[in-house]
């Protein structure tokens, strides 16, 4: 199950910005129609912002992120 996919940059400032976790709540209720646990979205948001910033400092800026459940 694919819950998100975008541009890099976007996954950056997605990330950075604490919007992940809410795309990716929206994306896994809208799929399974039930809220993921509190702590699957503070994992979300940790991992992902620590992920966002490898990216950033590599310059990996011209390629695609996908993330499935």
């Amino acid at each position: 199950m694919r819950l998100y996919s975008g541009a890099s940059t976007t996954f950056i400032e997605d990330a950075t910005r604490n919007v992940i976790s809410e795309k990716l709540r929206q994306a896994f209720f809208d799929y399974y129609r039930y809220m993921p646990s509190p702590g699957e979205i503070q994992s979300w948001n940790n991992s992902l912002l620590r992920i966002s910033t490898v990216l950033e400092k590599s310059k990996l800026t011209d390629h695609g992120v996908m993330l499935e459940y």
